[in-house]
């Protein structure tokens, strides 16, 4: 099962993201549920991940150590993919990966605090 990323619903190669790839016809797609799936006769049409990187819940592309999930220390972390830059209680210039970066991520909503910590938005002005 796939969250609400589906590879499949983009209907040209624009659409995909860099470690993917487009297919009007292609395999059927690995997971890091099911690394080696048995495919159907029919054809997939969209977005794949690239050889050898595997769907992951998330629906992003990962490498297979990616695939076990990981406990995350600190409360109000979750272990995931994610694009972009972590919000942060005070702003630090970041620029946009093009990859998302798979690891302990502040829940959303949440904001990462001067300690690390992950923290509710009005918590913020204590600092």
């Amino acid at each position: 099962m796939f969250s609400s990323v589906s590879p499949f619903s983009h209907s040209s190669i624009e659409d995909c993201a860099p470690d993917e790839v487009f297919s009007s016809c292609g395999w059927c797609e690995p997971s890091c549920v099911e690394p080696s799936p048995s495919c159907p006769s029919a054809c997939t049409r969209g977005c794949l991940c690239r050889p050898p990187l595997l769907r992951h819940h998330s629906g992003h592309c990962v490498k297979k150590e990616d695939c076990v999930p990981r406990k995350c220390s600190q409360p109000n972390e979750e272990f995931v993919c994610r694009h972009g830059c972590e919000g942060r209680c005070v702003t630090i210039p970041c620029e946009r990966q093009s990859r998302c970066r798979l690891g302990c991520h502040c829940r959303r909503g949440m904001l990462r605090d001067s300690r690390g910590q992950c923290v509710d938005p009005e918590q913020c002005d204590h600092e």
